[in-house]
């Protein structure tokens, strides 16, 4: 805030991030001392979010904040443009033929970030640490990755879904999560949401439109450049 004197905060523990809505569409964003809903800054007012913020740093990345401390980095395979769905747009059943499948769709994702994704079992990865390297490399490379999942907790793979970005814990450099796009809704915003996401200690996650968990069987390989 350039005052030094007035706003001070020993701890860092009494504070939050304000947003502000400029005319031309764009986000003013500050960190500041105090906790109240809405502050006034040289004569606009700024709207409490919360004691963390997300920015975006271009397309392709984001970085989350707790307090003022940066503690995430988030990097996209994918847009959210890039989204396939199997399902009709009023989401009472699949579309016909192979924009119906999951597997066909998910490949779809996976062409969009500039790979292909192999087809044949034997391009299948099932052990875990290898699946978990395999999509590191492919995410270091920009790349998208087709993944099998299990829904039903029968072991057995019976969804595709496609690896959308990648979440690393700054302050440990540890890989945290695996982002991904599920074809299986007929809505855009459940099949990107955020909280689509695979911890990388075990590779399950809970999906945003169906509240079922995945758990991964199987990672598809991509074809070498």
């Amino acid at each position: 805030m350039n005052n030094p004197i007035r706003f001070i905060d020993p701890d860092g523990m009494n504070a939050d991030w304000y947003e502000h809505k400029n005319e031309n569409g764009s986000t003013s964003v500050l960190w500041k001392p105090g906790n109240a809903e809405q502050v006034s800054v040289m004569g606009e007012t700024y709207n409490r979010t919360g004691e963390t913020y997300t920015q975006n740093v271009g397309s392709d990345a984001s970085i989350t904040y707790n307090q003022n401390d940066a503690v995430e980095l988030t990097v996209n395979v994918l847009s959210p443009s890039d989204w396939k769905s199997q399902r009709t747009d009023d989401g009472t059943g699949n579309k016909p033929g192979d924009e119906g499948n999951c597997f066909y769709q998910s490949g779809e994702m996976v062409k969009a970030s500039g790979a292909e994704s192999l087809i044949g079992t034997a391009n299948n990865i099932s052990d875990k640490n290898e699946g978990d390297n395999y999509i590191n490399n492919q995410v270091d490379q920009g790349n998208s990755v087709r993944v099998h999942v299990d829904r039903d907790n029968n072991q057995t793979g019976d969804h595709w879904i496609t690896i959308s970005s990648r979440t690393t814990d700054l302050k440990t450099q540890a890989v945290k999560s695996f982002g991904f796009y599920d074809p299986g809704t007929s809505k855009s915003a459940s099949g990107t949401q955020i909280s689509n996401s695979l911890d990388t200690k075990s590779l399950t996650g809970v999906t945003f439109y169906s509240g079922k968990t995945y758990t991964v069987t199987e990672v598809r390989k991509n074809k070498k450049k």
